[in-house]
């Protein structure tokens, strides 16, 4: 039983994760749904297999979540059900405290399945031009709002680059807020990328590319989590790579060849412990 409980949710994710790994454009997907669906992958254990670790100190339970038999509840259990209920209490009140945190840690990442690393990073190249971004970069670290060997006198009016408020033109100082091109109902009143560039001025944000190759999965990694450079530059960079779309590979029949096995296996305990039940009446 406690075999079927672990099997089934990884391979319905495994599935999942095939059939995304099957389509013909990148999928973008937020740190927060991609670590709900691995929480989903391992709810077996942490519903099952936790409670089942603990109840595995007492025989009777141990014979039910093995082979389905016996009766775990007998007349003994009167005797130490405050401390089973302590020990279930303290379990999942650790397991709900590592959710939220991961959760809070995952606000930070990007995920980028069914992609060649090599398109993302040329993509996020392109898109940082493009908005009129000029990030330093070192290795896989992009950092926005720094300038290496600026100059003594700055120019009038550069979009191209990064300058803090106080040295932009007045016209630029008293243009349309950061507020407002985040605004769903301004964003397509902008007349061109350069006038995202101009508004994204003086905000600092580093980002961390983190390439998967073999899986054909890329992680962003921002900092902060809610810097205004994310939502313009991610915006951009999914219709580039929606453009470039998916390469050839067999991540997704391997992912789901996996996920079937597992779901045959977990079938098959299923049929044979049913048999053995029927057996034994």
């Amino acid at each position: 039983m406690i075999l079927v409980a672990f099997l089934v949710p990884v391979a319905i994710y495994l599935l999942a994760l095939g059939w995304v790994n099957r389509q013909a454009r990148p999928i973008v997907v937020s740190g927060t749904w991609d670590l709900i669906g691995l929480i989903f992958a391992a709810s077996g254990f942490l519903l099952v297999g936790g409670p089942a670790a603990l109840a595995f100190l007492n025989e009777r339970w141990r014979m039910f979540w093995v082979l389905g038999e016996g009766n775990p509840i007998g007349d003994n259990l009167d005797g130490v059900r405050q401390l089973w209920v302590l020990a279930a209490i303290i379990y999942f009140a650790l397991v709900l405290g590592i959710c939220v945190a991961m959760f809070r840690r995952r606000r930070h990442h990007t995920c980028i399945y069914n992609v060649e690393p090599a398109s993302v990073e040329t993509a996020l190249v392109q898109t940082c031009d493009q908005l009129g971004l000029a990030p330093i970069r070192s290795g896989n670290l992009f950092v926005f709002g720094l300038e290496v060997n600026a100059p003594t006198q700055r120019p009038v009016h550069r979009p191209e680059g990064i300058q803090a408020p106080h040295t932009l033109p007045v016209h630029i100082r008293s243009g349309p807020s950061l507020e407002d091109a985040d605004s769903p109902n301004n964003v397509e009143t902008l007349s061109s990328a350069s006038d995202v560039g101009e508004l994204l001025l003086g905000h600092n944000a580093v980002l961390e590319f983190e390439p998967f190759a073999a899986m054909k999965h890329v992680t962003l990694r921002w900092e902060p989590a809610d810097s205004p450079i994310r939502p313009h530059v991610e915006a951009e960079l999914s219709q580039r790579l929606t453009q470039i779309g998916s390469p050839e590979h067999e991540t997704g029949v391997w992912l789901n060849l996996v996920g079937s096995g597992l779901l045959l296996c977990a079938l098959l305990v299923v049929v044979i412990l049913t048999v053995r039940a029927l057996l034994v009446r």
